[in-house]
């Protein structure tokens, strides 16, 4: 089946080079993101800056669990399609997915994001945290691959818990013509799994546009990079 990757954090660390003459100061601000997203490569589902518990209630598991009835129906062809054809995104074609943002759990941290407007009118943005809480999960045997829930489900306790640093960067955050956009995103874990071990954890996603895309398969100048030890 095809794997949807759902609300995931795609993660690295980009280099802001060549930013043109200042446009005025920058903002600044303290968000408190909650993102989780899958490694299939590896088999996880990881919660960053919030945990399993406060992400996957009774609501959240029913609208993984419709999503994924929606796609083996066959509707999902249908809906992609439409999209393909540039008819926009027909709304209220699952309804409830994906539901409300549940409440946030106790003991996460504030990110420090900051964005600048270049001279050429592009925004340049980076988000970064410390000292992050994370919860690894193993993932259960071929997960449908339509949000964190379903794919953990047959799990009653998390894989390694610990804390990360994490980052994203976009040197074009909306597409402003005559600058080639970069993003990114990049974290790094350290676990204690049940066992007392002790892991790293790391996840990298980095895409620059400067590049031709083959025809078949990912840009060249894609990275995505999963690894544990």
């Amino acid at each position: 089946m095809r794997k949807i990757l759902i609300a995931a954090f795609v993660i690295l660390a980009a280099t802001l080079s060549g930013v043109a003459a200042d446009a005025g100061p920058p903002d600044k601000e303290l968000v408190y993101p909650g993102i989780d997203f899958p490694d299939f490569n590896n088999g996880f589902v990881i919660f960053l800056n919030t945990t399993r518990e406060a992400v996957c209630t009774d609501e959240q598991i029913r609208a993984e669990f419709a999503f994924l009835e929606w796609i083996e129906s066959g509707a999902a062809d249908e809906f992609f399609a439409y999209l393909d054809a540039n008819n926009g995104d027909p709304t209220g074609y699952l309804g409830e997915f994906p539901p409300p943002e549940p409440p946030r759990p106790e003991g996460i941290v504030a990110f420090r994001r900051q964005s600048k407007e270049t001279g050429k009118g592009a925004i340049v943005e980076s988000v970064k945290g410390s000292n992050v809480p994370t919860e690894l999960w193993r993932q259960d045997e071929n997960p449908p691959g339509v949000g964190p829930c379903t794919d953990t489900l047959g799990q009653t306790d998390a894989f390694a818990t610990g804390t990360s640093m994490a980052r994203s960067n976009d040197n074009n955050l909306f597409d402003a013509p005559g600058r080639n956009t970069s993003f990114g995103n990049s974290m790094k874990a350290s676990l204690t799994d049940a066992a007392g071990n002790n892991l790293v954890y790391q996840a990298r996603f980095h895409l620059n546009f400067r590049c031709n895309a083959p025809e078949f398969g990912p840009p060249a100048c894609l990275i995505e990079t999963n690894t544990i030890r």
